[in-house]
Formats: structure tokens, C-alpha cells, sequence
């Protein structure tokens, strides 16, 4: 009786379940020995045999082993095979999902399928094959492990009781197949659209021959269009065209299993797919892992990487996706593949490397301005489609923009999982011209952007004082003068990649003391679950605090009716920001309080800043609800300077002034430079209370007109 066949996918990994003698290694004699990793052939190789007597007869067996080095070491070698994309078959009793677990566990972070082969023949037929063993099991092992085997797994599995043969499964499309042969399309969908046209396909991907679509991957990136084109070949494969994986397809793949992703264009089209509903993540990933790194047709090979040679089993799938050839190398891949290899390759991923008989690209620069090209086959027939799209003319992302001044160290970068946050640095406060050469730092005040590199929050832009840098406006001037608390500034805004949480920022940071306080604010009254819900309505709004908090004292008194979180501002994506009537309503909705707000001229709000006994004011325009600048009043200014002017700290202030700003707000700059230039050092030192307090309300009242 011919044994029963099991096919294994092309770069899969299969684990082989049963007790000495059951016939797992005599299933893959046949097989290339590297792709089999046996626990009995390492476990020789480490420590040798010896000859002993099992059941009465003369036999070999292992030397002492240490079966941890074994195993460690096969898992080890398992997750360097996998990553490369090699087929690989791991040999050994793994008799239950226990010792299953650690195998498949690589297979599912690297994105790979696993199948477990579960070999359970009659115990009389294990005990006959085991007697052939070169290392024979006592029989009494052997009904152990026919006892203890589990026959069922969490993985996809198959329960074996004769003989069988394992076989990988080539790619292969028929040989009377007409095909139509589509090289990177990189996220261009009316691109695509027209090529299908133009080669005879209609919107059912039916064509009037009978031809056949085979996509050689790059199917997302650097175009606008990456989720049409994944929902347009979907379909196309679900219809029986074929594709296969290109390097861009599989780093979004790899971007949803939650690996790090450098390619910028990936983490675009990772930033969309993302944003849609799990189970579109589910099928997007399922898809791509689903495509073969290859397809053989006739004498062709269909594959997207440039490869020096090809063997179906032997070749890494990663070769067949990324390709050897490196940006601007001159290696020439396919002048090798024509001195390696009698067969034909078509593929996509970069130009030829050199002009010849038996190799072809249909890369031809679709998304920088080239066209998408395709070839018929077996006529060899090349088209193109002219597309004007150029990826590299695109408009710099929030985050390029930031990267000079990250180099530069005005601007800090802070990392979290997919997010990032940009929060201009105290260096910026001391590099006068940075606020003018750098108009964009303004904007870095805490923002956080997702995985494009664009912003998902809209924090306050950077507003300066009062008098700072000469900020000021005419005295009739109408504003809108809203109270300052005197807390610290917490930043919210619904997740990007996650509908059900809220993102908490503070002081530059997703982390901190800050955030903790802030959170444990959020989290009180059911405060959490308001502010979710309507972030949940008004996605690409966020909303913006200040929060009083007992662990966090000020210059200004609060008490514990104070405590909690002040709604103070909500900014739309694209940097406009919610006028205060309308900031009123949002607080009445999320039960939360507001500061004081009146309408005046800016004459009115500096006369009010003299008797007033908190921070002071956030001045915004009337007429467009722009922030113009921040009015600290004198009571504020004048006692939180002179708390901290200890001697030591006015011999500092008089001492290295620039060095003293540090450690100061900005607003309290012009009044140091006013000390320090019109009062000796000895004099203020001499000064009473009393008489530095006269000096500072002087000098306040005389520029606070």
C-alpha cells in the first residue's frame, strides 16, 4: 500500500509529534536533510553514543546529556531558519502542546505557519521500528510515551497511524495557464485599474481568453492608494489569480504582528490599516502571509527579489522577497542567476542588474514617476501604464521636519510602542534665533505623532509672555481673556490604533509622575469613561487641561474643591483650536469645571492682571480665537521671584544671569534683566523684603500699562 502524501508549505514550520519508533524520521528520508532538525542527531552530535544493553541486546545510546543545552540550542537554530524563510521540520517526541509550545511560539512571532504532524501507530508496529533503531528506547519508554502522547494540539494538526510521506507543496500555476504577469504597484490602485483594463480585465477580474493575474508583490506603499490596491488583489486571489510576497507586503505584515518597522512608507501604510477595525488587521495579515514567496510556470520562476539561483526547497523565502541586490549596489543578481540557473525568472523589486537572455524586471519605477509595467506570458508581451506619481516630491512629514532640530537637541524626541512625542527643549529658550529660523518649533510643544510620522494630537502651539521677545499688542485690541490655573498641563486624545483608550501627556513625557497624577484625576468620578466617549465622537480632537493636584503645590493656593482636571482647551487636528463658548458646553457634557473667561480689550485685561490674585491671563485674539500671548499678573510674578531669591540664589542671579534664566520660567526673564541692570548686587542684598518687593510692583507697574 503506497503511503498516505501530507503536504508542507513552502517555508512553514512542522513539528513532529510521537514516541521512539513511530516512524517520524522514516517520513522524511526523502526530504533534504537540512531542513530536518532532529533532537537524536544533535543530541549525538553534542555528546556521542556508547554501547549498552536495552531489553537484552546489545545497542547504542547517547552519553549523559544535558537535554536543556539540546532543546535551547534547536530553538535557537528553529528561529534563525525561520526568519531566513526556510522550510523547516523539527524531529522529535514532543509528545504534548507543552513541549510544542516553545517551536510554535517562534513560528507565530515570525508570522509562520505551523503544522503539527502527530504520529500514532499501533503500539506493536513502535515497538518493531523501534528494535531498527540504532539507539533503541527500552520497550517500557517507549508504552510511556505511547501513553502520555497528546493526541490533539491548539495548532493546526494531523493524527498519522500508517506510513507516510511528507512533500512540500511547489507554488505552481498550471502550464496551459495564460498569464498576465503585474510588477510593483506600490499602493497606486487607478494605476492598477487602468493596466486591468488595458490588458482585457473586467471589474470581476473575468477576461475574455480566459487569462489568469499573477501580482509580483509591492502591492502597498509610498502611493496614496495602498488599501485599494490590497482590497482590489483580495478579491483578484479569492478568484483564482495568483500573487506573491514582495519585501513592502511583508513589513506591513510584520508592522501588524507588532515588529518595529524602519521603512517609512510601510509605516504610512501601517498608520491606515491600523486605524480600520481588528478584523480588517486580520485579514489584511492573514492575506499577506498567505502569499507564497514564489510561483514555477513552465520554465519560469515568478518572484518579486532579485536571486542569484534558485531551489525551491533549499532557497531562504526571504531571498525571494528582499531580494541580494542592496540601493545603489552594483552586484549584478541577475547576470549570476544566468550563469546559476537554466530557467527563466520575471520579477519586480529593482531594474535589471544587467541586460540577458532569461531574466526580466517589471520594476520600472511606478510611485517615483515610472511606469507600471506588466508582461504577458508566454508571449513575453511587455505593457505599461505611464503614472506621474512621484513619492520622493512628497510633502515632509511632522516628524522629518523635527529631525534637524532633534539633531540639533532644541527639540526632544520620546518614544513610546507606535507613537512619538516632540517637545522643544530648554536649549530653544537660549537660542535666540531658533523661534525665527525654525518656525516649526513652535509647533513641537508636546505634539505626538503616529506611525506616518504625522500628528494625532493637537496640543497648545508655544505662546510667549508677555513682553517676551517684545510680545504685546495694541491696548484696543479685543481679546478673549481667560484665566491661567496655576497646575500642570495634561494632554488627552483617543488612541490612534486603539478606539477603546485614552492617551495621557504631560510635560513632554507619556510617563512620569505627571502622568500618574494626571491619570489618577482622570480615572476619579468616572471622569475616564466621559472623556472617552466623546473622544470617541470627535476622533481627531484633543483635549487639553490643567490639573490642581495635592502632590503638586504652586506659588498660587488651591484647596481640595480645587483639585482635579480644569478643561482649558481642545485643538482640532491641522492646528485650530475651540473658542471658549464652545469649550464651556464640552465641560457642562464631561461634568468637568472651567476657568473664568471675560471679553475685553487688551488695555482692560493688563488693568485686571493688576488685581488679581492668581496667575493671570491666556490672551486670545477675539476675532479668530488664536492664542497671542500669556499675561502673567504682577501678584504671580512678583511672589513666586522673590520666593525663590534666597541670597544664594541672587548672588547666582547676578553672578551668570543666563545660567540663573535656566532655572526660571520664561516669563520672569525681563525682570531679572531689569534687576540686574538698574540694582547693584550689594543693594539687592541689603534690600529688606519689603524693599525688593517696592522695586519689583515699581517696575511692573511701569510696563504693565
Amino acid at each position: 500500500m503506497n503511503p498516505t502524501q501530507i503536504s508542507i508549505q513552502v517555508g512553514s514550520l512542522v513539528l513532529l509529534s510521537g514516541a521512539p519508533g513511530a516512524g517520524k524520521s522514516t517520513a522524511c528520508q526523502h526530504l533534504p536533510p537540512e531542513l530536518v532538525l532532529s533532537s537524536d542527531v544533535l543530541r549525538q552530535t553534542f555528546f556521542g553514543t556508547a554501547q549498552t544493553v536495552v531489553d537484552g541486546q546489545v545497542a547504542e545510546r547517547p552519553l549523559a546529556t544535558d537535554d536543556r543545552l539540546v532543546f535551547s540550542t534547536l530553538e535557537n537554530v528553529v528561529r534563525a531558519r525561520l526568519k531566513a524563510g526556510l522550510t523547516t521540520i523539527v524531529d522529535a517526541t514532543l509528545i504534548s502542546d507543552k513541549e510544542r509550545k516553545p517551536f510554535a511560539t517562534v513560528a507565530e512571532q515570525l508570522g509562520v505557519p505551523v503544522q503539527v504532524l502527530i504520529f500514532n501507530p499501533p503500539l506493536e508496529r513502535v515497538q518493531q521500528q523501534n528494535q531498527q533503531r540504532r539507539c533503541r528506547v527500552p520497550e517500557q519508554v517507549v508504552v510511556k510515551f505511547c501513553d502520555r502522547i497528546q493526541l490533539d494540539s491548539q495548532w493546526p494538526f494531523t493524527v498519522i497511524t500508517g506510513d507516510v510521506t511528507l512533500n512540500i507543496d511547489i507554488p505552481t500555476i498550471p502550464d496551459d495557464t495564460n498569464l498576465d504577469v503585474i510588477g510593483d504597484i506600490h499602493g497606486l490602485a487607478d494605476t492598477l485599474q487602468a493596466m486591468l483594463d488595458r490588458l482585457g480585465y473586467d471589474h470581476e477580474f473575468n477576461h475574455a481568453e480566459g487569462r489568469k493575474l499573477c501580482f509580483l508583490g509591492d502591492l502597498v506603499d509610498r502611493g496614496l492608494q495602498s488599501l485599494e490596491v490590497l482590497e482590489l488583489v483580495m478579491q483578484a486571489v479569492a478568484q483564482g489569480h495568483y500573487c506573491v510576497r514582495g519585501n513592502h507586503d511583508n513589513n506591513l505584515a510584520r508592522g501588524l504582528r507588532g515588529d518595529t518597522i524602519k521603512s517609512k512608507s510601510t509605516r504610512e501604510t501601517l498608520h491606515k490599516v491600523l486605524q480600520r477595525d481588528r478584523d480588517y488587521q486580520t485579514q489584511v495579515g492573514t492575506f499577506i502571509q498567505s502569499l507564497p514567496p514564489f510561483y514555477r510556470y513552465r520554465n519560469y520562476v515568478l518572484c518579486h527579489g532579485d536571486i542569484e539561483w534558485f531551489d525551491p526547497l533549499r532557497q531562504p523565502t526571504h531571498d525571494q522577497m528582499y531580494g541580494r541586490c542592496r540601493r545603489h549596489e552594483t552586484h549584478d543578481t541577475d547576470g549570476i542567476f544566468r550563469q546559476t540557473s537554466d530557467l527563466t525568472v520575471v520579477r519586480g523589486h529593482i531594474p535589471l542588474t544587467s541586460e540577458g537572455d532569461r531574466t526580466y524586471s517589471l520594476e520600472a519605477g511606478a510611485g517615483f514617476g515610472g511606469p507600471l509595467a506588466a508582461m504577458r506570458l508566454p508571449e513575453q508581451e511587455r505593457v505599461e501604464i505611464p503614472c506621474a506619481f512621484d513619492y520622493s516630491q512628497r510633502q515632509p512629514s511632522f516628524a522629518k521636519q523635527m529631525e534637524p532640530l532633534v539633531t540639533k537637541k532644541l527639540v526632544k524626541q520620546v518614544v513610546a510602542d507606535s507613537l512619538t512625542l516632540f517637545k522643544y527643549s530648554s536649549k530653544a529658550f537660549f537660542t535666540p534665533s531658533a523661534w525665527d529660523d525654525y518656525p516649526e518649533l513652535k509647533l513641537a510643544r508636546g505634539v505626538v505623532v503616529g506611525l506616518n510620522g504625522n500628528p494625532v494630537s493637537q496640543p497648545f502651539p508655544r505662546t510667549f509672555n508677555y513682553l517676551e521677545r517684545e510680545t504685546t499688542l495694541p491696548a484696543d485690541t479685543q481679546v478673549v481673556a481667560v484665566e491661567k490655573l496655576n497646575g500642570f498641563l495634561v494632554t488627552t486624545f483617543l488612541h490612534p490604533y486603539d478606539p477603546h483608550q485614552v492617551v495621557v501627556t504631560c510635560s513632554g513625557s507619556f510617563k512620569g509622575d505627571y502622568v500618574d497624577n494626571a491619570k489618577s484625576l482622570l480615572y476619579q468620578g468616572g471622569l475616564y469613561g466621559r472623556v472617552l466617549a466623546w473622544l470617541q465622537e470627535n476622533r481627531h480632537t484633543t483635549l487639553l487641561w490643567e490639573a490642581i493636584h495635592p502632590d503638586d503645590p504652586h506659588i498660587i493656593q488651591y484647596g481640595p474643591e480645587d483639585y482635579g482636571l480644569h478643561l482649558i482647551g481642545a485643538g482640532n487636528l491641522g492646528n485650530s483650536f475651540i473658542r471658549e463658548e464652545q469649550l464651556d458646553a464640552i465641560a457642562t457634557r464631561l461634568q468637568t469645571p472651567r476657568p473664568i473667561w471675560l471679553t475685553c480689550t487688551f488695555a482692560d485685561a493688563i488693568a485686571k492682571s493688576h488685581h488679581v490674585e492668581h496667575e493671570g491671563f491666556m490672551i486670545r485674539l477675539a476675532s479668530d480665537g488664536s492664542f497671542a500671548l500669556k499675561l502673567k499678573s504682577p501678584y504671580y510674578l512678583r511672589t513666586k521671584f522673590l520666593a525663590r531669591l534666597t541670597p544664594k540664589k541672587s548672588k547666582q542671579m547676578y553672578g551668570q544671569p543666563q545660567r540663573f534664566k535656566q532655572e526660571l520660567d520664561e516669563a520672569f526673564w525681563p525682570l531679572v534683566d531689569a534687576v540686574t541692570q538698574q540694582v547693584s548686587q550689594n543693594t539687592w542684598l541689603d534690600w529688606s523684603d519689603v524693599e525688593r518687593r517696592d522695586f519689583v510692583q515699581q517696575w511692573m507697574n511701569a510696563v504693565y500699562q
